[in-house]
């Protein structure tokens, strides 16, 4: 599936995996961005662009990260 993310012209795919990456680095209280960036081996500028166009499509609704210091527990 990250396969098909990080091929040319591939946006619902691509969407998927960003929206699926994007809500479990969340939940795990770790960066997104990050996430996404290592695990489709794509650069930082990259990542932060697709996570912008998945919420820009509505696929991150209700899903937030918020930078700094995470709340324990």
């Amino acid at each position: 599936m990250a396969a098909a993310a990080v091929k040319r012209g591939m946006k619902d795919e691509r969407m998927e995996v960003v929206e699926i990456l994007y809500g479990a680095a969340a939940l795990a209280g770790t960066p997104p961005v990050r996430a996404v960036q290592v695990e489709l081996d794509i650069p930082h500028r990259t990542a932060s662009d697709w996570i912008k166009k998945a919420r820009d499509a509505g696929r991150l609704e209700g899903m937030t990260y918020t930078v700094g210091r995470q709340a324990d527990g």
